[in-house]
């Protein structure tokens, strides 16, 4: 095979997985929506509270971010945090996965756990970096 044809192969193959990332986020922030609307009024008051926000912002931080854990426990076996993750406060975990699901980076985050490089990059573009290095502090 022509080293032109592997890739071309590799570029159309990189591009099937990113547009295969963008419609499963899609259809994960219709099914929350979804979930949102069939809420009891009792229920939503107190997810509400429990965040901080009010209808309007829990409506919009569902319609623009996506469903945070794949990526998050992804990041967090990577960067061997899972112990402690286990063991962190709810605030704690929540703040995390709420930080990720609202992340604008989630290509280059995709990009760099594929990679598998051993590196600190993440720091210049993970909005948790400051909150993974505190897990990983000692206690």
């Amino acid at each position: 095979m022509d080293p032109r044809d592997l890739a071309e192969a590799g570029a159309i193959g990189r591009l099937t997985r990113a547009l295969m990332d963008v419609v499963r986020d899609a259809f994960d922030r219709r099914r929350q929506m979804e979930e949102l609307a069939a809420l009891d009024p009792r229920d939503l008051d107190r997810i509400q509270a429990e965040i901080g926000c009010d209808r309007y912002e829990l409506a919009a931080l569902v319609r623009h971010t996506a469903d945070p854990r794949p990526l998050l426990d992804q990041m967090i076996l990577r960067l061997g945090l899972e112990w402690r993750f286990m063991f962190a406060a709810p605030a704690q975990v929540r703040e995390l996965e709420r930080r990720c699901g609202a992340c604008r980076a989630r290509g280059t985050c995709r990009s760099w756990l594929r990679a598998g490089v051993n590196d600190d990059a993440y720091k210049r573009f993970c909005p948790n970096a400051a909150n993974f290095e505190t897990l990983a502090a000692p206690r």
